[in-house]
């Protein structure tokens, strides 16, 4: 990967129950999806490559900034959304000021660990100490767990390998198949799919009533399920 040391601001500080503190960064001159937490040993005030760089923001200018946001108005507001998205501007401020500091950086999802792009309002009990590096995920009843072993647990007593659905389309060559779910009968599972997709769409509104909505999901097919 890019070794790079790269300009950005802070966004939020938090300090952990074990003393540790972390910083919320955004890259100057990056989208904000690419906004992550990191330790406090990765934030430098000064460019290792090139001393005389001064960065935007390093410790010492952690609480200014955040003072700083808290009096001026949030950023990102008209080259990431526009005029045709549905939202007006003071709308946009307001969601802006809510989902500003992603909750998780990454999610496992069976084999795969997904970097996630924003913050999704999943329950408080998940990231209770303002957010996780890695939050895991049952790829077959897609509830969520903060830990590893939470997880191997759940999959010993998991018996679901497919959408809780009707399967309405499969294809054996490509291994794909396409369930379709009902909100009314699988509320769980389909607000845990919009929690999941709400971590990759920044401004979806999330209905927490899924009852009169139909969900496609889209799989593939192995040994497992």
């Amino acid at each position: 990967g890019d070794k790079s040391y790269r300009d950005c601001e802070i966004i939020e500080v938090n300090t952990l129950k074990s003393g540790e503190i972390r910083y919320y960064l955004h890259w100057v001159e990056f989208n904000r999806r690419m906004d992550t937490w990191v330790k406090a040993d990765q934030v430098f005030e000064m460019n290792p490559d090139d001393p005389e760089a001064k960065l935007s923001s390093g410790r010492q200018d952690a609480v200014d900034m955040l003072k700083k946001r808290k009096r001026n108005t949030v950023e990102f507001v008209e080259e990431e959304y526009g005029e045709d998205n549905g939202m007006d501007e003071a709308s946009i401020r307001e969601h802006e000021e809510v989902t500003k500091v992603k909750n998780v950086n990454t999610l496992e999802l069976g084999r795969h660990l997904i970097d996630t792009w924003y913050f999704s309002p999943i329950p408080k009990e998940l990231y209770p100490e303002g957010g996780v590096d890695i939050l895991y995920m049952c790829e077959f009843s897609l509830n969520f767990f903060r830990t590893k072993r939470e997880l191997k647990r759940h999959y010993s007593r998991c018996k679901i390998r497919h959408p809780p659905g009707d399967e309405i389309y499969r294809d054996e060559e490509s291994k794909m198949a396409v369930f379709e779910l009902d909100g009314a009968k699988s509320k769980f599972y389909c607000q845990n799919l919009c929690y999941l997709a709400k971590f990759f769409l920044d401004h979806k509104t999330l209905h927490f009533d899924v009852d009169p909505f139909l969900f496609y999901v889209f799989c593939e097919l192995d040994e497992r399920g």
